[in-house]
């Protein structure tokens, strides 16, 4: 059926009107060609056209007006927007805004209600539909307009921010009240109020104080309406009218507060799914699946997404945060491999430390031999280790390992000797050998964690200081490191940097050196250790005796406790060497107290050469005696 408007029609005949007319005086002339005479100048080809300065550019609403088109049209246009999209639209022109805000349009807003994520409650009656979405989701204090912080405060239909609130909110005061009603007390109590803190003032106020302030043009509306009404049963029906729309505002109210929390909930989770969406539409998906509960919250918890968050995901959005979405997951990735290679080294470096203890166990009390962190980075572990991640390993695996570990420790001495060797050159700028550089007397190390302890060679390659869990991780550190520190409580040779070789150390030991009157270039230790005289230092002589030492206990006194590092000619003021006959009476007491300490109980650093049996030497000598000596001449 066709279809029949008058307003289309009228405007169709007012749009045809003809502009051609023609002259009378050459109508009925046959032959003769009419000529037309134009009524628009505009149109005339003989009238030159207005400059382009002058003409006026038809607006957007001329050239296109929504009247020309069917109401029901748009109405089935606009239901398949959100109301916030509607008021948006009513805000653009003359024509939308009286249609979107025309009685009619009720059933667009409330079709409209139904397409969000969770339909808002219905609009309440003393609200029309544009105040009431603009009430729900604007941000513009209603008098400044600014995008302030605003409060929106549903019992008195209004927006405010902090700095306009006075203007329509006002205090009352107990004594002398600044809102005065005369109207009863229970419609008193429906009037929209808030508390706001006041911040403390002066010394004596520590903490902010609490105000209440109240709706002040309501207030003078019930006031003069009150007022006005002078029946006493028209006050009673007008109280109880103005009762019973309080009430349906607090109802709805109460109503929307609880739809707000379920719609932001609901709209967090509907962005968190977009995100989860575009993170697999962007290749990701087998990681997007092994991810955890709490780690999808530690992505939706990053300044980008949260920032995103606070507006709609749109296109642009998303392809914004295409880049770190990206990285992310690539971060994602890493970190579940390495916690399954994390996973597969903790298993392995188990059976490691086992044929580790194997391998040591039958060796001499004296060996020197690495560390099961410093047997992982052999190169021949490492193949084995890294080899067939999948694959169920076991100790066979280590077969090559138990066969060849003395090869294995000798290639690793030599490896951590060439590290000591790069320590000693820094220092000793002279030609020096290695065969014998470190049994020099001046080649001395410092152990810093220790408290400055001085370490000689092939000590220092066994120190326990060298291999110790420094206890600081860093998440840019090498990931099998820091597995190895986890699993074995060891990190690899002076990874933290405490064994150093340092210049006052060097130059003290060589002078101590020329005192004993030995040439600090060639001297060994050993010599030093069997012909080297008895050092005294005066300065700490006390009633307690005299201060006597060898040469390396004179270097560590000096550089410790007595001087404090001190070096130059200081050192000899406070230092002498003994004459032979009592250097070798100091020698035997010397040798006496380390009697004594080896055979006191508490003493634990003595080894049994065959069972590694730690204890003083009375026990150590009656372990032998009853375990060894006795075994012997049992036999035939």
């Amino acid at each position: 059926m066709e279809r029949r408007s008058s307003r289309l029609k009228a405007q169709a005949q007012d749009s045809t009107e003809q502009s051609v007319k023609i002259d009378d005086t050459t109508e009925g002339s046959a032959g003769v060609k009419k000529r037309k005479v134009y009524d628009d100048k505009a149109s005339n080809p003989k009238i030159e056209p207005k400059s382009k300065k002058s003409r006026r550019k038809a607006p957007w609403s001329e050239k296109m007006s929504f009247a020309l088109v069917p109401v029901d049209v748009l109405y089935e246009i606009f239901s398949q927007l959100e109301p916030l999209d509607l008021l948006h639209l009513a805000r653009t022109t003359k024509d939308l805004y009286n249609i979107l805000t025309s009685r009619s349009s009720s059933t667009v807003w409330d079709r409209a209600r139904a397409n969000m994520l969770l339909p808002m409650p219905p609009c309440p009656d003393d609200l029309s539909w544009p105040k009431y979405v603009d009430l729900s989701f604007g941000t513009q204090c209603h008098i400044c307009a600014k995008n302030a912080s605003c409060t929106t405060m549903w019992s008195a239909r209004i927006r405010l921010c902090a700095k306009c609130q006075p203007k329509r909110f006002n205090k009352l005061q107990a004594a002398r009240r600044s809102v005065h009603y005369d109207y009863p007390n229970d419609l008193f109590r429906h009037l929209p109020r808030i508390t706001v803190l006041i911040p403390p003032k002066g010394k004596t106020e520590k903490r902010p104080s609490r105000k209440t302030i109240y709706f002040m043009e309501l207030n003078e509306h019930w006031q003069d309406q009150y007022n006005n009404i002078t029946d006493p049963d028209a006050r009673a029906a007008w109280v109880n009218a103005q009762l019973v729309e309080r009430t349906a505002i607090a109802t709805h109210t109460s109503l929307y507060d609880e739809w707000k929390m379920d719609y932001e909930e609901a709209l967090f989770e509907n962005r968190k799914s977009t995100i989860l969406e575009r993170i697999e539409k962007l290749g990701w998906g087998q990681e997007l699946a092994a991810l955890s509960t709490d780690d999808k919250e530690h992505l939706f918890n990053q300044d980008l997404i949260v920032a995103a968050f606070e507006e709609n995901l749109t296109e642009k959005v998303l392809d914004g945060l295409k880049v770190f979405l990206v990285g992310y997951m690539a971060g994602v990735r890493d970190r579940r491999l390495q916690a399954q290679r994390s996973e597969m080294l903790t298993a392995r470096l188990g059976i490691l430390s086992e044929v580790h203890r194997d391998c040591t166990s039958g060796l001499p009390i004296n060996s020197i031999y690495p560390t099961v962190s410093e047997l992982f980075l052999h190169p021949v572990v490492q193949e084995i280790v890294n080899s067939e991640p999948e694959a169920l390993f076991n100790r066979s695996h280590l077969a090559a390992v138990e066969s060849s570990f003395l090869d294995i420790a000798l290639d690793w001495r030599q490896q951590t000797e060439d590290k000591l060797m790069d320590m000693v050159k820094k220092v000793n700028k002279s030609e020096i050998n290695r065969e014998t550089v470190f049994d020099l007397a001046t080649t001395v190390f410092d152990c810093m964690a220790c408290g400055n302890v001085l370490l000689r060679h092939p000590q220092v390659l066994v120190h326990k200081c060298a291999t110790r869990d420094p206890g600081r991780r860093n998440q840019t550190d090498d990931p099998d490191r820091l597995t190895v520190e986890r699993t074995l409580k060891q990190t690899y040779w002076n990874f933290p940097g405490w064994i150093v070789i340092k210049a006052e150390t060097f130059l003290l030991a060589s002078q101590i050196v020329k005192m004993c009157g030995f040439d600090p270039l060639s001297a060994t230790a050993r010599e030093l250790d069997e012909n080297g005289p008895i050092i005294e230092c005066i300065k700490c002589n006390d009633r307690k005796g005299r201060a006597t030492m060898t040469w390396l206990d004179a270097l560590s006194h000096n550089y410790t406790y007595c001087h404090g590092g001190e070096s130059g000619e200081i050192m000899f003021e406070n230092m002498t060497v003994l004459d032979k006959l009592e250097s070798r009476k100091v020698k035997e007491r010397m040798a006496e107290d380390l009697s004594c300490k080896r055979a006191a109980i508490s003493c634990r650093w003595m080894h049994c050469v065959y069972c590694k049996k730690a204890g003083n030497t009375i026990d150590l000598l009656e372990h032998i005696r009853k375990t060894y000596v006795s075994s012997l001449l049992c036999q035939p």
